[in-house]
């Protein structure tokens, strides 16, 4: 195995703790692989029961206790700075923001991208509106909706802070084939926007892994 693809692997088993803790805040800081509810492709582990599912970079066992709509893509690398989404039309992020978008198509999923550099925590990627309907505020970064190359509105936020919205939102998620094109917000300019500060809900506050 090549260093890059250790290191990426090493990565989505990082975001898959992340995902399964966002189900269950009560998951032990070191948790064994085998027993998440979330894998990455490349897995030779199989689920306690079934198959794994899902589409992207990383899957899901069946029977989660929420709908899962999104294809996740996953990206570790350290050829970008996060002062680009202000001004860089040819950052990078959105070359990977494109690669989801047309996964998560094809799969008539909703795209969310997971990326990080070394030593930094993970940001994420999405849609704004799903952002605003997982009601997604800072916590312990911004939280910025920004305008996309194609002028989509999409927000840029860390990944602790999504994953410390309540998941019980995620069925009001509307995968692509429900949701009309029209209701697709759309931005003319690409300043980045705040998010107003929310109170953090009232869940148990697991040591981040």
């Amino acid at each position: 195995m090549t260093q890059s693809r250790a290191k990426g692997n090493r990565f989505e088993n990082d975001v898959c703790i992340a995902l399964a803790r966002w189900f269950d805040p009560s998951l032990p800081e070191r948790p064994k692989l085998a027993h998440l509810p979330f894998r990455r492709r490349s897995t030779s582990i199989m689920p306690t029961s079934g198959h794994w599912e899902g589409h992207g970079d990383i899957l899901h066992a069946p029977g989660l206790p929420h709908p899962w709509p999104f294809a996740v893509e996953c990206k570790n690398a350290e050829t970008w700075d996060l002062c680009g989404v202000l001004s860089n039309t040819n950052w990078p992020v959105w070359r990977w923001w494109r690669q989801a978008e047309l996964q998560a198509r094809a799969a008539g999923r909703q795209p969310l991208l997971v990326f990080k550099r070394n030593s930094r925590p993970p940001n994420i990627l999405t849609l704004s509106w799903i952002a605003q309907t997982l009601h997604l505020a800072p916590m312990t970064g911004a939280v910025l909706e920004v305008a996309s190359p194609s002028g989509l509105a999409v927000t840029v936020a860390r990944l602790d802070d999504l994953i410390e919205t309540d998941p019980m939102r995620l069925s009001t998620v509307s995968l692509p084939e429900q949701r009309p094109r029209s209701s697709r917000k759309r931005l003319v300019s690409p300043p980045a926007k705040p998010v107003a500060s929310g109170r953090r809900r009232s869940r148990s506050s697991a040591t981040r892994s």
